[in-house]
């Protein structure tokens, strides 16, 4: 999917523009999710335990870069309670009036602490990041996308 978009983006494209992307696929019963990045940020894991480990490695070209990239596929099982984000740079990026970013760090303490699901995942991100900000303008899109694996029920 990312090296035939890849392909046909490079062609239309003008030089120097480029698409980041994340395109991943879960079998919600076995919890198997395959995904490749295009220059996107790496999604986050939060473990059962509430560890929190990056998903693939960052550098990934974006999509409309190179004419013959290789994009790497991944996969994971999600353990039951688990749960997984997905973001754009935005996130990170976020900015305060001190002209400090958000920063990985804050996603991933954020994502520690907050022992719930995917929207409690996401209402938390959502809360730090407009603390932290203090109602700084947003200075790129920002998008979120959270899931979980629920525990087994006995």
């Amino acid at each position: 999917l990312l090296s035939g978009l890849n392909r046909k983006l490079y062609q239309e494209l003008e030089p120097g523009m480029f698409v980041t992307m994340l395109a991943a696929v879960l079998d919600p019963e076995t919890g198997v999710m395959e995904f490749a990045c295009a220059g996107h940020p790496s999604p986050l894991l939060r473990a059962p335990d509430g560890s929190v480990s990056e998903l693939s490695e960052p550098g990934a070209l974006p999509l409309g870069a190179m004419a013959d990239t290789a994009f790497r596929a991944h996969t994971v099982t999600l353990a039951p309670g688990s749960c997984v984000l997905f973001y754009t740079d935005g996130l990170d990026e976020a900015h305060n009036d001190k002209k400090e970013l958000y920063g990985k760090e804050r996603i991933v303490k954020t994502l520690r602490d907050c022992n719930g699901g995917a929207q409690d995942a996401l209402d938390a991100l959502l809360a730090e990041v407009a603390r932290f900000a203090g109602g700084e303008p947003q200075s790129d899109d920002l998008t979120l996308i959270t899931l979980s694996r629920d525990r087994k029920k006995r």
